[in-house]
């Protein structure tokens, strides 16, 4: 509530003219805080709305994402494994017998690709959700 000690004592200093405590212009001052007031009560009951519906659809975003970023991984994980596996295999049949101990290299390489394939997709998923916290810890 306004003090209207003050608003008299203010009208005093600035205008050098004194106001009696029942002057007509200290009920606009009392009746424009009251709407004030109320109008700022309304504005901090649709904010707080705002807010929420804000904060739900930002989880919202978050969650579509992580699913996306995740789609996105395994299939990226999934082309380069079947690519590494598909140029070994073909290199394997192309082997002659003079060529054995060589295509048992590339087996073993095989096997450690498909290790490797394995680190980058647990990586690359653990990087995204390292991100998509970040972003929500900016919006928080």
């Amino acid at each position: 509530m306004v003090d209207i000690d003050e608003v008299r004592k203010e009208v005093s200093v600035q205008l050098g003219t004194v106001l009696a405590k029942d002057d007509p212009a200290l009920v606009t001052v009392i009746l424009t805080d009251v709407v004030l007031r109320r109008y700022v009560e309304i504005l901090n009951a649709q904010n707080l709305t705002h807010r929420e519906a804000l904060g739900k659809s930002l989880n919202d975003g978050i969650t579509a994402s992580k699913a996306i970023a995740g789609t996105i991984i395994t299939q990226s994980a999934e082309y380069v494994s079947d690519q590494i596996y598909n140029a070994v295999d073909a290199a394997m049949k192309d082997g002659s017998a003079r060529n054995e101990k060589i295509m048992g290299r590339l087996y073993a390489a095989k096997k450690e690709a498909r290790s490797y394939m394995i680190i980058s997709v647990v990586s690359a998923a653990v990087a995204v959700s390292s991100m998509l916290f970040g972003i929500a810890e900016i919006f928080v």
